[in-house]
């Protein structure tokens, strides 16, 4: 996948690879999330490429009310989360990888089928019925998101930022990707939704 017409190489690498169905054994996310990063992550190196971006997750977190920063301590919530920050760990070390981490939060949006757009749908079809949606947690819980568009949009940014940095770095820098909606139990959808 990285060979090109003419021997050229690709400027810039986007792992959004790996299994994200939560609930799944430990060694599947160890080979289909933690083994790829570090195939894909390896390969880029070893290609010189001049910016390889990492997709994590923010469940790397410790759940808490407050938001989560950069340089927060991390402790994986779960299975996923544990091998997507080990992933993030192991391949800072990989030499001569130009590494960005970028920590989603949960993506909604076109194409995204995964937990919160069925929440969302479900949340659309208990509103227009004006029947309340419950759920197994309190009102106090907030679930951090982001626009697919804006996440791919933050990607980009990202690696055309890493190539324009003239000082070497000497660790990895790691982003948190989410918007400010400070999301709240989804029965009131309080996302701010975009028309296509």
């Amino acid at each position: 996948m990285f060979d090109r017409e003419g021997d050229k190489q690709f400027d810039y690498v986007f792992n959004c690879g790996g299994e994200t169905r939560f609930s799944q054994e430990e060694k599947v996310y160890e080979l289909r999330s933690y083994g790829l990063s570090m195939a894909v992550g390896k390969e880029a190196a070893k290609r010189k490429v001049k910016c390889f971006v990492e997709l994590s997750t923010g469940m790397v977190y410790k759940p808490d009310s407050t938001p989560r920063k950069e340089t927060d301590k991390v402790k994986p919530w779960s299975n996923l989360a544990k091998w997507k920050l080990k992933a993030e760990e192991d391949l800072a070390t990989v030499e001569g990888l130009n590494l960005v981490v970028m920590r989603i939060a949960q993506a909604y949006g076109p194409y995204t089928s995964k937990y919160l757009s069925t929440a969302l749908c479900m949340a659309r079809v208990y509103q227009s019925k004006k029947k309340e949606m419950k759920w197994l947690w309190k009102e106090d819980l907030r679930v951090n998101t982001v626009h697919i568009e804006d996440n791919v949009r933050a990607l980009w940014h990202g690696a055309e930022w890493y190539v324009k940095q003239e000082t070497p770095r000497m660790t990895a820098p790691t982003f948190n990707i989410v918007d400010h909606g400070n999301t709240c139990e989804l029965q009131a959808i309080p996302i701010p939704f975009r028309t296509y």
